[in-house]
């Protein structure tokens, strides 16, 4: 396949990949505030109230962090796969279109 048709088909590939999201999912045990409550006295995480997702990710540079349920975290952790695959296939596509660039100036020098 040439350069310009992989460029072509990496167009593409952006097409489908749907939602993305920024950040990352983080699982977290946590303690009460009870004085009385198990969680004080916990050595282990299962002795901890939890887990708890949360989605931690950059807004205007500060760190911001969002909890979520179950569900929406599974939706979310899929937009942030999908984020890494679309800046997979960007990277892709830079290091083509920087082939594409060098093989047109080679072919104008010839030319010219």
């Amino acid at each position: 396949m040439n350069i310009k048709k992989q460029y072509e088909k990496l167009k593409m590939d952006l097409f489908k990949i749907g939602i993305i999201a920024p950040g990352r999912l983080r699982t977290t045990y946590l303690r009460c505030g009870k004085s009385n409550c198990k969680c004080q006295r916990a050595k282990k995480q299962s002795d901890k109230h939890g887990p708890y997702v949360f989605w931690d990710r950059k807004i205007d540079d500060k760190l911001s962090s969002m909890s979520l349920k179950t569900l929406e975290a599974r939706e979310i952790q899929k937009w942030i796969q999908n984020r890494k695959k679309f800046d997979q296939v960007v990277e892709k596509m830079k290091r083509l279109g920087q082939e594409i660039a060098v093989m047109t100036k080679s072919a104008k020098l010839k030319s010219g």
